[in-house]
């Protein structure tokens, strides 16, 4: 099974899972992109511009079971549109799991934060022992090129982090722990990198 194209774009949820564009296939709103696959996408405006940060899926040929094993996520385009409706703009990948350095494979759903002329994109991967961890990386541009910290934030064992901006200007990231059920929320530091 792959994940799908995002179908929904609103203010509190962007994808609806759907089967890849079938011709004569009716949908309830179109695709914002058909030409590859995403899910779990966060959504932010940076200088007055949306911008997508979805997972990204292809077909590996890998049997489906119930680790996951079949979804082959490896690497992140980053998705811009200026307003609800218009016309999306695929950037293209913005970080692949090759350049991060103590990755293994399955990139899953990120978010991204601002901060001091700084964007953060936050991602889940499994680390070369097969553990899913935190990672941080960093741009200039809030579509990348991101560039991977060596590590991953100390202590996470978690998937699909949360990063949303206090009131007082700070940034604190959720994380849930994969299997447990766990959340855990934590304080970002000023160079909102590390927990």
């Amino acid at each position: 099974m792959l994940l799908v194209p995002l179908i929904i774009l609103s203010v509190s949820a962007l994808s609806q899972a759907s089967k890849p564009v079938v011709k004569g296939k009716k949908y309830q709103s179109q695709p914002l992109v058909k030409h590859i696959y995403t899910a779990d996408p966060s959504a932010h405006v940076f200088n007055g511009k949306i911008y997508i940060y979805p997972s990204h899926d292809i077909e590996a040929g890998v049997a489906e079971n119930d680790n996951g094993d079949h979804f082959a996520m490896r690497d992140y385009h980053i998705l811009s549109l200026d307003k609800i409706g218009g016309k999306v703009t695929d950037h293209g990948v913005a970080l692949d799991i090759k350049n991060i350095p103590w990755a293994g494979r399955q990139l899953w759903a990120p978010d991204a934060a601002y901060k001091n002329g700084t964007y953060y994109l936050y991602f889940p991967v499994k680390d070369k022992q097969d553990i899913f961890r935190i990672g941080v990386a960093t741009s200039k541009s809030p579509t990348g090129p991101f560039k991977a910290a060596a590590t991953p934030i100390k202590g996470s064992l978690s998937i699909d982090p949360a990063v949303f901006t206090n009131t007082d200007g700070n940034h604190t990231c959720i994380l849930v722990e994969f299997g447990v059920g766990n959340s855990n929320v934590g304080n970002l530091q000023n160079t909102i990198s590390m927990v």
